[in-house]
């Protein structure tokens, strides 16, 4: 026989599988319901939304560099899942702003004004554009982590100048567009190295100089 249990909020007796597990407690389950613990817990957000939110990114400032490890960790053990989902969110996207891709063409000088406010997007826009050129193997990169990159000196030459984002490992040779694989370079070096490997590079700048 099923066991019940009654709730002592809205005081109906419900399947024991309605309340959520609680080790503290004699019986194993807390004593409100799921549908009384939802229902109150809309309500607290609703009332404290604003505290919330603010103790979330306090939390998110505080632990960027685990929340990007715990979530790049996720996705390398959900790789399916996890283009399903963006392939779900695309569509539904697509379908609710059929219009969105086309907004800039009325406003270019709106469109030059956002690539100047967000150069991180931007090179995420064009790397995804070259990796799908090359058939290149790639894994998501945030936005922010380019931005980190960005303000970082040139691992080549130490420059603070024209930084720009450099495949260490060339795509168009095997390497993989992932955060592993990614580092600041100021412009002449990324224009110099362009999709030479590393020592290949260097070994090239010793003979030019000679």
């Amino acid at each position: 026989m099923e066991e019940s249990k009654t709730c002592t909020k809205c005081q109906e007796t419900k399947s024991t599988e309605s309340f959520n597990r609680d080790k503290t407690r004699r019986d194993g389950r807390f004593p409100h319901c799921r549908a009384c613990v939802k229902e109150y817990s809309a309500k607290y957000y609703q009332k404290n939304s604003a505290q919330i939110k603010a103790k979330v990114r306090e939390y998110q400032a505080a632990n960027s560099d685990k929340r990007i490890e715990i979530s790049r960790r996720w996705r390398a053990n959900n790789l399916e899942k996890n283009r399903q989902y963006q392939r779900d969110w695309m569509r539904q996207y697509r379908a609710e702003n059929p219009l969105s891709h086309r907004r800039w063409q009325k406003n270019p000088e709106a469109l030059k004004q956002w690539r100047a406010d967000n150069p991180d997007k931007v090179i995420l826009q064009k790397q995804r554009r070259r990796i799908r050129e090359l058939g290149a193997e790639s894994y998501q990169i945030r936005a922010m982590e380019i931005a980190r990159l960005l303000q970082r000196s040139c691992i080549y030459c130490g420059s603070k100048q024209d930084i720009q984002i450099d495949h260490v490992v060339p795509l168009a040779k095997g390497g993989r567009h992932s955060i592993g694989n990614l580092a600041p370079a100021c412009k002449p070096c990324n224009v110099r190295k362009s999709a030479k490997f590393l020592t290949e590079w260097k070994l090239h700048e010793s003979k030019t100089k000679l």
